[in-house]
């Protein structure tokens, strides 16, 4: 084929830019909600880096944002299933108020880590090298983490004592918490 052409034109073309970053991003939140228990099979984490930021780096800041949000409500629908039913119980609420409480949860943390996360990585990783583009992208997820868990009141869990880090094995997460010492 001549001058840049493809042999995969038309339609189906379409539907793949426009449907694959979201198919991405989904396949990602399963394969972190896999690394996390009951079945910690922290080697899928190792994709999800690459799941989450390759597919969705060309897309407008806003809608990047939004893809960011879908994956975070996502693993919270995925990790956190028993969340709605003790919502339920808890607030004495009815199946769907529990369940809209919970996505409003999900949707503000880790929401809106995740969204920052996919939005900046968009946006910026036009103006890096590609040689820099992952380095980038493992300081970036490093910082969403930061902000998820200051955002949720854990930065002073180690404060008065030394702190504990434990790894999943899993490049995607860790527990820091107090020591008993």
């Amino acid at each position: 084929m001549a001058g840049g052409e493809t042999s995969w034109t038309g339609w189906p073309n379409a539907v793949a830019r426009r449907t694959g970053p979201w198919v991405s991003v989904v396949v990602a939140a399963g394969l972190f909600a896999l690394a996390c228990p009951p079945y910690d099979w922290a080697w899928a984490a190792w994709a999800v880096p690459g799941l989450l930021l390759v597919p969705t780096r060309h897309l407008r800041a806003p809608v990047a944002f939004a893809s960011g949000v879908l994956y975070a409500v996502v693993i919270g629908a995925l990790i956190t299933s028993w969340a709605p039913h003790a919502a339920l119980i808890y607030f004495d609420a009815n199946p769907l108020q529990a369940r809209a409480f919970i996505t409003a949860v999900h949707l503000v943390n880790p929401g809106l880590a995740c969204g920052l996360l996919v939005c900046a990585y968009a946006v910026l990783h036009r103006r890096v090298a590609p040689a820099v583009r992952p380095l980038m992208g493992a300081w970036m997820w490093v910082a969403s983490e930061l902000l998820r868990v200051w955002s949720l009141g854990w930065r002073s869990s180690g404060t008065r004592s030394t702190s504990i880090c434990r790894s999943s094995r899993s490049p995607t997460s860790a527990v820091c918490m107090p020591s008993r010492s």
